[in-house]
């Protein structure tokens, strides 16, 4: 294949990944392709030598990416999948599918919807699950697409989306080589966590838990930056202070992961009572586990009673660590 020849002349070149590919498969995931790299690399002894190679195979697969996917890119089908799946269709829209329940852990009943909406506890006995294609890609609304997105930021998602993927994939493979010892991947949310970042001001203060990488991403974070955080090298922003994926960014307005679950909340509300009156907001990224914490009722009750600018950003993903 196109992409096959790609990486096998970048690698005879010298362009592409210390180590071997050892297969490429493409994978369906809610409704946008990604490409996985099961990759083997050889230990070095330095630390800024460490990431060096984990730097070459995210920008050999990113290369892979755009050869394998620049035919099928350009097709109507294909946008409209990837924009659907994040902001709405970008073709023409089919009449509404049927929706199943979730199945998701903690509320296997639950509905989808396909219109946003605010609701209070007592209107639903369960809230339903925000969606607009099916898993096949398909639009489930007849909105007219214009409204939401362009081919262009369309494809801006799905290629942060794509660079997000292939970059977890790697760096997980690396942390299970024992090249560094903790990894936390962005699987199945990278368009939630990308389709927020896009909404938000860039200079609006993220307080974020584990596998917000998209939103770093989405903001200009590189591939070196995540490598030299991880492998804990001098030219982090920690300066190898924090385990790995504890990502920070003063420029980009991300402040230092906490590892334990649910602190960022109340930092986060502490954040925006500061920025009240500025026009900016903080935003806490959270799971259904960081919600069953202290800390989380503690913030709410804090934003509730001294207005505070905060974002609740919950996504019910199921580990409940």
């Amino acid at each position: 294949s196109a992409a096959a020849a790609a990486v096998a002349a970048d690698t005879a070149a010298g362009r592409g990944a210390v180590g071997r590919h050892r297969r490429q498969r493409l994978r369906a995931r809610n409704g946008v392709v990604a490409r996985h790299f099961d990759v083997h690399l050889p230990l070095v002894g330095d630390r800024r030598q460490r990431c060096r190679p984990l730097v070459d195979v995210c920008e050999l697969a990113a290369a892979a990416l755009r050869h394998a996917t620049v035919a099928v890119c350009t097709t109507s089908g294909v946008v409209a999948a990837i924009a659907t799946a994040i902001v709405g269709a970008t073709a023409a829209a089919t009449a509404p599918a049927a929706t199943p329940p979730t199945h998701f852990p903690g509320a296997p009943d639950a509905p989808f919807a396909t219109e946003p909406a605010f609701l209070r506890p007592e209107q639903l006995p369960l809230a339903p699950t925000y969606r607009l294609t099916a898993p096949s890609g398909a639009p489930l609304t007849d909105r007219d697409p214009g409204q939401l997105a362009g081919k262009e930021l369309a494809l801006q998602f799905h290629k942060c989306m794509l660079k997000t993927s292939v970059m977890d994939n790697v760096l997980y493979t690396a942390q299970r080589q024992g090249r560094f010892a903790f990894y936390m991947t962005s699987t199945g949310e990278e368009a939630a966590v990308i389709g927020a970042a896009a909404a938000l001001d860039s200079a609006d203060e993220v307080f974020a838990q584990y596998r917000e990488q998209g939103l770093l991403m989405w903001r200009g974070f590189t591939y070196s930056d995540f490598t030299d955080q991880c492998t804990g090298n001098d030219r982090g922003n920690g300066k190898g202070r924090q385990m790995p994926v504890h990502y920070l960014s003063k420029k980009l307005h991300y402040q230092t992961i906490s590892s334990p679950l649910a602190t960022q909340i109340p930092h986060a509300v502490g954040a925006a009572y500061a920025l009240k009156g500025t026009g900016r907001i903080a935003v806490a990224f959270f799971g259904e586990g960081a919600a069953s914490e202290g800390d989380f009722h503690t913030a709410l009750n804090f934003a509730a009673t001294l207005e505070c600018p905060v974002l609740f950003l919950f996504r019910n993903n199921g580990y409940a660590i």
